[in-house]
């Protein structure tokens, strides 16, 4: 029986015992336990054995081509803002060009905050940097019938982020998905009956770039412990329209990895080979708003603007309330937040 543990009782934390000593030089002072990655590491040797993790993943995935021009995605939070440092700390040792991509939601003072953190992050590291405007669009992440707000964002987000790197002709477009975002999204793809595991790599398509996500094996208490340590510039305090229930599945892969350490990696990269990849949506249809390709008669940014502002959407069966909020009593699979946009990301 382990030291600490009361007779009867299950034990809590299967982690061994050397997780907690420092992998690379020892130490037993200031180590966090990495049992995804089956070591320990204390606050010295974290920063650099994260970047060296993340650039072996890069090139073994062959994420960045040389000379290539790579957008990452920025919202101001911990995830994103530790994968713009490390992509920089990695420009200096692989030729390739770095542009921020920031997109502003409206979302009063967090936004502000959340952009001034932004642009700073991106004078520290001499990135030059994008913003675009949600409301330049006509649309807000707020709830949309039942929709959430944090699915209409993560829409709008998805909508806007291939086509400003098309305008910016960007051939990479980098996000800060960490290990339990990755998770979460294969859960809830095994629970709706979808058989597609996320890719940390999504090849190119006519519509968008390459998409990568290379923090896929990254805990988030690593990006963490990343800004932390690196004093990068990040908002800490949640969005005001965050809503727990919306990353309750993160709490499950939580309470297996203390059950079983590295069992979170494992599920990840072993579902992986035996799942299919997300399908390339075809896009047969020009959207009647704004031009763009897509898989209806209105793209999914453009399908937002209207329901938004109370327009009919023709490919509905029961159109919305306006925009003051009466109930859209759409079907089941209308209400489904995966049909807001491609989830294929």
């Amino acid at each position: 029986m382990g030291e600490g543990e009361t007779p009867g009782q299950p034990r809590q934390d299967w982690s061994p015992d050397y997780v907690h000593k420092c992998a690379v030089c020892g130490s037993t002072q200031d180590v966090i336990p990495v049992t995804e990655w089956n070591r320990g590491l204390c606050h010295h040797c974290l920063p650099r054995c994260l970047e060296h993790r993340v650039f072996n993943e890069i090139r073994r995935r062959q994420m960045i081509g040389p000379r290539e021009r790579v957008g990452v995605a920025v919202s101001g939070g911990k995830d994103s803002s530790s994968l713009l440092a490390i992509l920089a700390v990695l420009r200096r040792q692989k030729p390739f060009t770095l542009v921020a991509i920031h997109i502003d939601t409206g979302i009063g003072e967090y936004s502000a905050w959340s952009r001034a953190a932004v642009e700073e992050l991106c004078r520290r590291y001499a990135v030059r940097l994008v913003v675009e405007n949600t409301a330049d669009y006509g649309v807000s992440p707020r709830t949309l019938g039942p929709w959430p707000a944090c699915a209409v964002c993560g829409s709008i987000r998805r909508a806007l982020l291939p086509r400003v790197a098309r305008r910016e002709n960007l051939e990479v477009l980098a996000t800060g998905h960490a290990l339990e975002d990755m998770l979460q999204t294969l859960l809830k793809q095994v629970l709706s009956g979808r058989s597609f595991c996320p890719k940390p790599v999504l090849p190119a398509t006519p519509y968008d770039p390459k998409k990568i996500k290379p923090l896929y094996l990254v805990p988030e208490k690593l990006t963490a412990a990343y800004a932390r340590m690196k004093r990068l510039e990040h908002v800490e305090e949640l969005c005001p329209y965050f809503l727990p229930e919306t990353h309750r599945f993160k709490e499950v892969f939580e309470h297996l990895e203390r059950l079983a350490p590295m069992s979170k990696v494992q599920v990840l990269t072993n579902l992986g080979r035996l799942m299919k990849p997300p399908p390339v949506s075809e896009r047969l249809f020009v959207c009647e708003d704004c031009g763009e390709a897509s898989q209806r008669e209105l793209c999914p940014l453009c399908m937002i603007r209207r329901l938004q502002h109370g327009q009919p959407v023709p490919f509905l069966k029961t159109q919305p309330g306006d925009a003051v909020g009466r109930p859209f009593e759409g079907t089941k699979e209308e209400q489904d937040p995966e049909n807001l946009g491609d989830a294929s990301e």
